[in-house]
């Protein structure tokens, strides 16, 4: 705490407790009034997380900036702050997304009131396709053997296509999770050899987008589905480049 901070702790309201009455003082000491120093003082507890602090000042330091704000809206931006920068992603989102939070070095000094509006409503949109995983919720982790079938990788302008084998439960679970679909639910089948499970993605640069997940049943050498977002068709070009690739591997893609 500043020495404004300090100096404003003396004349926080008698009904605060000592860590109420450390968020009423800074933010008073940063120019906030009586209201906003009272809602937050309720809303927002002294972290212990290694940079909570100086997260919470920049939200101290937005709301003041930007006040006067409803006392609804304040709590659903401290909510919102804790559940984007505090909150593992696989509890925000989706177990796909792993344990880091969705924004982990999230500063609002310079934000506008518009802007945080605009994330809260849009943040989804702007999700990324997947986060980095720690070691232990890789997808790599206990895989079984693949079908035999070689990947594919090919180059289009910008755009570098791969279609690779998904070997682990947890590489289907990211899979059907970002692409809405139940493939997710397929390790029995791939580890009895039932079906083989890929996935075709497109980088652009160090950016990469799931486009379709193609079924195969390894002893029939066919495909037997072929599914983009939310079991939707996929695009022309993607078919054509798995088309490509089944007749390589000798492969029966029905039309």
């Amino acid at each position: 705490m500043g020495k404004a901070a300090a100096r404003c702790f003396m004349l926080a309201p008698e009904d605060a407790t000592v860590a109420q009455a450390v968020r009423w003082a800074q933010v008073v000491a940063e120019g906030g009034d009586a209201n906003l120093a009272r809602n937050v003082m309720t809303r927002i507890p002294i972290s212990t997380h290694p940079d909570g602090e100086s997260v919470w000042q920049s939200v101290i330091q937005f709301l003041v900036r930007n006040q006067p704000i409803r006392s609804e809206e304040v709590h659903a931006i401290v909510n919102f702050i804790v559940e984007q920068r505090f909150t593992p992603a696989r509890i925000t989102v989706g177990p796909w997304m792993g344990d880091l939070p969705i924004a982990p070095t999230i500063n609002l000094g310079g934000w506008s009131l518009r802007r945080m509006r605009r994330w809260m409503t849009n943040w989804r949109t702007d999700l990324p396709n997947e986060m980095p995983q720690p070691e232990n919720l890789r997808p790599n982790r206990n895989p079984w053997q693949g079908a035999g079938y070689q990947p594919f990788k090919k180059s289009d302008g910008d755009a570098i296509w791969q279609l690779v084998e998904l070997c682990t439960a947890n590489e289907l679970r990211i899979e059907g999770g970002i692409m809405k679909h139940c493939v997710g639910g397929y390790a029995g089948y791939c580890r009895r050899g039932i079906s083989s499970i890929w996935s075709l993605r497109c980088h652009r640069g160090s950016k990469m987008q799931r486009i379709a997940t193609i079924e195969v049943h390894p002893k029939e050498h066919r495909v037997v589905q072929v599914k983009s977002t939310s079991n939707q068709s996929p695009p022309h070009h993607a078919m054509e480049l798995i088309r490509e690739w089944a007749k390589r591997e000798g492969i029966v893609l029905l039309k």
